[in-house]
Parts: structure tokens; sequence; C-alpha cells
């Protein structure tokens, strides 16, 4: 089964598990693991069978909730400048800002959303500590966006 398979299939379980989690929750049912929390629980146990690196970018795509080709414009420009975002020892939290709202034009993006999408990528894991792409998801990258 090819990567991007599995990551299209983690995220339709991800958007199942948000879809059908009830609004009131029904305590007898939710103990004894019936009806639509066997389901849930079903699906959260098919999630935690994935790689590490597929379930970890399949929640990043299932969190950042924007338009595809958006998110695509990011992880392409991710993907081809890995370390585009790294900033340097002396830079300022204001000159950091003022370098990514630049880069933002150059990856086609809007810089709100640029600084959005970095940040779930940071807290995902995708990038390290230093906003460098992390290597095991540039090919998963590759994978999702056909080549």
């Amino acid at each position: 089964m090819g990567l991007k398979t599995l990551i299209d299939e983690c995220l339709d379980l991800l958007r199942k598990v948000e879809k059908e989690f009830p609004g009131e929750p029904d305590l007898e049912a939710l103990h004894s693991v019936t009806g639509i929390y066997a389901e849930l629980k079903k699906f959260r146990e098919r999630i935690n069978t994935f790689p590490i690196p597929v379930r970890v970018f399949s929640e990043f795509l299932h969190l950042v909730r924007g338009p595809d080709a958006e998110v695509a414009k990011f992880l392409d420009f991710l993907r081809n400048c890995p370390g585009a975002f790294c900033p340097s020892e002396k830079e300022t939290f204001l000159q950091k800002r003022q370098r990514i709202a630049g880069i933002a034009g150059r990856a086609g993006l809007e810089p709100a959303r640029l600084f959005h999408l970095l940040s779930m990528a940071r807290l995902k894991g995708i990038l390290d500590k230093k906003d460098v792409l992390m290597q095991e998801y540039s090919f998963l990258i590759a994978e999702y966006l056909g080549g």
C-alpha cells in the first residue's frame, strides 16, 4: 500500500472521529464502550496502527483546515526550501516575523496563513527546533503532492 493511500486513510479516520463524536456524552455507553463509542475506539485503534510519521503528517493536514491548494503551496515550498524558516542566531522576534512575511510572498501565501501553517508544523513535529523540515517528512510531502 502506498504512502499516499495510508495518509488518505488516516485523514479519513481522523475526520470520522471528529464528525462522529457526540455532543452530549452518554456516560453509560461511554463506560461500556458501546454504540458510537465502540466505533470511535475502533477508529482510534486503527489510527494508532499507522507509522508515526504518517500519523503525524495526517494529523497536521487535518488540523490546518485550509484550502487544499494553499496547504499544497506551503508543503511544496517547505519541501523545496527545507531550511527557509531557520532563524539566524542574532535574529530578533520582530526580524524573524518580517523575514517570514517576506517569504510568504515567495511561497504564494498570505503572511498570517503562513504563520499559522508554520506554527502547526512546529507543533506536530514536522519542523525541528530550528524550523527546518524533518527529513522523514520530506518524502511524505513528495508522496502526498504526487511526486
